[in-house]
């Protein structure tokens, strides 16, 4: 090889060499800042800015960066919260399709609470089609998962009761709902200790119901607080205590459970379960009755009939038995036909009478039916 060769030779490596160079150096400019130090901003820092954001109500800063760590950091829980926007319709029409689609895509990043409000759209049918399986399915996750949360265990049980996407099995559902009970969910108690006091897949033991009814109702659970009213009223696995008993109605009332508004105004107005408090007891009767409640309308209409702490009110009366009798209340019906066949502060109607009677015969009240016969 003469010197010419070899000084060509040398001229090509060296062009091979930089080339080489040349097609490296982006790869490690790209890989730089990852050596700089710089920490990056943690996920839930960003996330707790934004629900700053959104109780603040701007509500347009607090979607943006829920979108970002759903779309570009996978945070599952950025997921949901941008899904809970769009399903509300939080600063935006509310979009239930979008919403579901935000919470399957938190829940295949990992996010439990995603999983239980996806199971939730899809049971119900919102934003899609009603999917039974994929509600199980979702609602296990979310149950299983290692928050464990409380709501998709207390709807998975709900499901084993009911047979839904799978064969009744009480025993399923209630060790459900004892976990949802023991995550803190009181609806998981209440059900806990209605699956105890029936003896659903499990030994009837009251006992353990009432502890169960106890802890539901310190939950506010207002169906809770009116179970634990009821055993109370009975002594039933618990010691019989009207006064507690009284305290437990009211309070399930005032949680928005009208039964119990209308179980309380017959505890207040009856002699036998302590201090009568008849101005007491129509507060609350009319309180369950302007929710429509049967047993409640009855209990007003009740005491305005005999005008219990008040003057008779015959109108208020029938206007309160006819909801009630309405809501199949055997007795409302009865008193109507009372009212109308005696013509008390009404014209007399006998036939009326008789179209009441025989409606409260047909509910069960027996001696309606005599009542109805003796009208020709």
């Amino acid at each position: 090889m003469n010197k010419g060769q070899k000084i060509s030779i040398s001229i090509i490596l060296a062009i091979i060499m930089l080339s080489i160079g040349l097609l490296a150096y982006p790869a490690l400019a790209y890989a730089a800042p990852a050596q700089s130090g710089t920490a990056q901003r943690p996920d839930i820092d960003i996330y707790n800015e934004a629900l700053e954001n959104f109780k603040s109500g701007n509500y347009a800063a607090a979607y943006s960066s829920f979108d970002q760590l759903c779309t570009v950091r996978k945070y599952g829980l950025g997921c949901w919260a941008r899904g809970s926007m769009e399903e509300s319709g939080n600063g935006r029409t509310a979009d239930a399709v979008k919403a579901r689609a935000s919470y399957a895509q938190g829940c295949n990043i990992g996010d439990e609470i995603s999983c239980s409000d996806l199971a939730a759209m899809q049971y119900n049918g919102n934003g899609g089609p009603r999917d039974i399986f994929n509600a199980k399915a979702n609602y296990t996750k979310a149950c299983n998962g290692q928050k464990n949360q409380k709501s998709g265990c207390y709807y998975l049980g709900t499901m084993a009761e009911k047979g839904e996407g799978q064969e009744v099995n009480q025993s399923l559902a209630l060790s459900l709902f004892k976990k949802a009970c023991n995550l803190g969910d009181p609806r998981g108690c209440n059900d806990t200790g209605r699956f105890y006091k029936n003896g659903f897949g499990v030994a009837m033991d009251k006992a353990m119901a009432g502890t169960f009814f106890q802890t539901a109702c310190n939950g506010d659970n207002k169906y809770g607080c009116f179970n634990l009213a009821q055993a109370q009223m009975k002594g039933e696995g618990t010691a019989l205590n009207y006064a507690l008993a009284k305290t437990n109605y009211e309070k399930s009332c005032n949680l928005g459970y009208a039964e119990s508004c209308g179980a309380l105004a017959y505890v207040l107005r009856m002699v036998k379960y302590g201090t009568v408090e008849y101005a007491k007891a129509y507060q609350f009767a009319r309180k369950g009755c302007d929710q429509s409640n049967p047993y409640s309308c009855f209990q007003s209409g009740y005491l305005q009939q005999l005008g219990l702490g008040m003057a008779i009110k015959i109108d208020g009366a029938i206007a309160d038995y006819i909801i009630s009798c309405n809501g199949k209340n055997d007795t409302a019906c009865n008193n109507l036909g009372v009212i109308y066949n005696s013509g008390q502060g009404v014209t007399k109607n006998t036939q009326l009478a008789k179209t009441y009677y025989q409606k409260s015969c047909d509910l069960g009240y027996k001696d309606a039916c005599d009542r109805a016969a003796a009208i020709k």
